[in-house]
Order: structure tokens, then sequence, then C-alpha cells
């Protein structure tokens, strides 16, 4: 018994031997990096018996979340992660790097023919915001949104609000220094010079230079601060390649980046509780675009809101007057030249809503794309009648997503009773 006894005691300081030497031989190895460990949480997945490997492991990866990406995704995020870990200065790098490689995805655009090109006597929405420049840089300000003699607004006549004619009143004083024939009114139509090209090609590069993609890149910080510094670079430039924006606006030609820009700032303030400098910015986007009336009443909604508390009334009520004040005074400010008489006021209106000019007409409305074909609306009906329809057809939409939603709530209880 003793002897077996110590044989057990000898074994166990034996064993005890060799896990000493395993863990110093284990702590001698190199220890691996963050960065290291990251690509090892975005290795390939393993193959499983519902998701062989021939499907999942050649397309997909997963991140650090657990999420499934994209290959190319995943590969693009543990790349930038790897460089912005390689040295404190890495993400100030990569992140000039993306923004690089965004402007550099946007020249390659703008090299192309622009939608309308050579193709009189339109010649397309180039040459409106070239007209719109000319316009407001050679007519009084009383001239821009009226037919004139020197104003024929059946030729890109200005319709977006004032906003957009200031901004096309400064690239015009540019535009007139460093080329002045490009500015010379009623001789100037289809000025497709290849200097001019560049000079128009370059101020919608530079609004989103100092514009969009600082505001884009705002956003998605303060939207998500918990994400990673490569996360972010990811989001940064997929939204940064957006092509519906890339193509309309780099290829088309419009500067619908700045209208959008502008909304993303006021977003930013949102998210930082800096409620009233979100209502100067979005009122200014308002007064770029009137498109961005679409989504308009979200931020009342969610602004009244914040300032709405049922406890201390009388309070909630003076900061709203506040906020109404604030915004009244940026419409003021930016219509200021406008306001001379009610006639000046509503012609400006009437040219942001061209309701006379047709509600479903070419290229602008889903319902007259869908029916054009088939069913030509002004040939049959008249501009009263398109009217009422277009009301009509408005108000269904917006009531019929909430009953829909309720049929569909009803049909998912009946199901989960079966």
């Amino acid at each position: 018994m003793e002897k077996a006894g110590g044989g057990g005691g000898g074994g166990t300081h034996q064993h005890q031997h060799q896990q000493r030497g395993m863990a110093t031989q284990a702590s001698s190895k190199p220890q691996p990096t963050q960065a290291h460990k990251h690509c090892r949480r975005l290795s390939t997945t393993k193959p499983s018996d519902h998701h062989p490997a021939t499907t999942t492991a050649d397309h997909l990866l997963r991140d650090d979340d657990g999420f499934l990406l994209p290959w190319g995704l995943g590969m693009v995020q543990k790349v930038f992660y790897f460089l912005a870990s390689t040295t404190p200065q890495g993400h100030y790098y990569l992140l000039a790097l993306v923004f690089a490689l965004l402007l550099f995805v946007r020249l390659l655009i703008a090299i192309h023919p622009h939608s309308g090109a050579g193709l009189g006597p339109m010649y397309g929405d180039y040459e409106a915001q070239r007209h719109w420049m000319e316009i407001t840089y050679n007519l009084p300000v009383e001239e821009w949104y009226n037919h004139t003699e020197n104003n024929n607004l059946q030729y890109w006549g200005l319709d977006y609000p004032p906003l957009t004619a200031y901004h096309s009143y400064l690239m015009a004083c540019v535009g007139h220094f460093l080329e002045p024939a490009s500015m010379t009114l009623h001789k100037s139509r289809g000025y497709e010079t290849p200097s001019s090209k560049l000079f128009m090609r370059s101020t919608v590069l530079f609004a989103d230079v100092f514009i969009f993609l600082p505001a884009l890149y705002m956003f998605i910080c303060s939207f998500h601060p918990q994400l990673s510094a490569d996360k972010k670079l990811t989001a940064f430039l997929l939204m940064g390649l957006q092509p519906a924006l890339l193509l309309i606006d780099h290829g088309h030609f419009q500067y619908n980046n700045v209208s959008l820009g502008i909304t993303l700032w006021s977003c930013v303030c949102i998210m930082h509780n800096q409620y009233i400098g979100s209502a100067i910015l979005f009122s200014l986007a308002l007064n770029y675009k009137q498109m961005c009336l679409y989504y308009a009443p979200v931020f009342f909604i969610y602004l009244l809101a914040v300032h709405w508390d049922s406890s201390r009334k009388i309070i909630s009520v003076l900061k709203i007057m506040q906020l109404g004040f604030v915004v009244i005074g940026t419409f003021a400010l930016v219509w200021l030249p406008f306001l001379q008489s009610y006639d000046t006021i509503a012609q400006v209106v009437h040219r942001l809503f061209p309701v006379a000019r047709g509600l479903y007409e070419d290229k602008v409305a889903n319902l007259w794309c869908a029916l054009s074909p088939i069913l030509k609306l002004k040939a049959h009906y008249d501009q009263a009648a398109i009217l009422q329809l277009w009301y009509v057809q408005t108000s269904k939409v917006i009531v019929t997503p909430n009953q829909t939603k309720k049929k569909k709530n009803t049909l998912k209880a009946r199901w989960l009773r079966s």
C-alpha cells in the first residue's frame, strides 16, 4: 500500500512538473496582436451539414459580432482593420485613402459625356445648371423667376428654391472670371467647351468634398458611435459609392449632394441634441431643393416631440415657439430679396410647384411612367381633372399602408392561432 501510495505521489509530482513545463513553453510563444485576433474572427466560416463549404466558405465571412458578410465586404473590413491598427495614425491615413478613392470614382464618371451633351435644343440638365448661372449673374433678382424678354422660362426656367439660385450666382461669378463666354446671356446656349465642362464638373466635386462626404462620415460616426473604426470606414465607403447619387450628380449632372449633405448635417445636430442648429440646417436644405419636403414631416414630428413635456406645458410651448421663430427667421432671411410683394412671392411658389405644367410629367412621376405607353393623360383629361386624380391617389397612398398593416397583423394572428 505504501509502495503504491509512494508511486502515486511520484506520478503526481511528475504530472505537475510537466504542466509547469507546458505553461512555460506556452508563455514563451509570441502573443497574437489585436489585428491578428480580429483577422481570426473574420476567418472563413466552417462548413456545416446545412451549409456546405462550396456555398458558405467560398462566399461568406463572419465578423467579430457573428454576422455573416459577403466575402468581398468581409475582406475589405479585414484590410481596413489591419491597416488602421498598424500605427496610431493608421485610421486617419485610411480615412484619407477612402476619401481619395471616393473622389477618384467620381472623376471616372465625370470624364464621360453628360446627359444631353451636344443634343439641342435643350442639351440636358447640364445646360439647365449652366443657364441658371448666367441668368442669376446677368439679371436682377426680380427677373430670376419671371418670364421676361431676357428670361425665357420655357428654356430651362429656374424652378428650384432661392438657395439654389444663390448657389448658381456664386458659381457664375467664378465661371465668368474663368471663362466669360460661358456666362454670356443669349449667346451661350449649348456652351460645352472642354474648359467650361471642367469647371462645371469641378463644382459638383467641390460640393462633395466640402458638404456631402464630411456630412456622411459624421453621420455614420454619430449614428453608430459604438462601431469600430474599420466598420465606420467600410460604411463610409459603401454609402459614398451609392450608384444613383453618383450617376445623377456626376453623370447626368445635378447638385443633389448639396441638399443631402445639409440634411445629413441636420441629422448630426439632432444626434448631438443641437435642435436649433438642426432646424436651421434642414430649413436651408428645404430652401435648396423642395424635394426635401418628402422627409420634412419626420423632422417636424421628431423636433416637436423632443420639445414637448406634458408635465411642463408652458415651458414646452415656449421651446416650440422658439423653434418656430428659428425656422421662420431662416426662411425669411433666405427669401428676403423676394419679399417685395405678394405677386413676387406667388411667382416663386408657382415655379417651385408647377402644377400647371402637369403632375404626371415626363420623367417626373412614377404613375406617368407606368401609364404613358398605353394612356396619355394629358390627351384625355384637362388639368383640373388630373389635379383631382393626383389628390385622390396621394390620399389613398397615405391611408393604405395603415390598413395594409392591420390586415397583415390580423392574418398573422390567425395563422399563429391555427
